[in-house]
């Protein structure tokens, strides 16, 4: 499922969160000539390096669930990248 803008404090937290864990392939500028990474805001996703606008994200990413069970992201089509480190633990 899909949540729209605006985006909650919380919400906001969830999807920059998501943006800079570096485990997931994040949210990137639309623009063929830019493909940035895109930035959460309570007024929807902004590209920092031009003016594309993205105004939603899957629910799992803005509810935190993806924090506790990345099961909650399977079948959604976004790839789960261990970090470099994960298997020296």
């Amino acid at each position: 499922m899909k949540v729209e803008a605006p985006f909650t404090p919380e919400q906001v937290e969830s999807l920059n969160g998501w943006q800079n864990a570096g485990i997931f392939h994040p949210f990137t500028c639309g623009s063929e000539e830019c493909r940035a990474d895109l930035i959460a805001t309570e007024e929807g996703w902004t590209c920092p390096d031009c003016d594309y606008t993205q105004n939603w994200a899957h629910d799992f990413m803005a509810d935190g669930s993806w924090k506790e069970d990345k099961k909650a992201v399977e079948g959604s089509g976004f790839c789960y990248q261990p970090p470099p480190d994960a298997d020296e633990h």
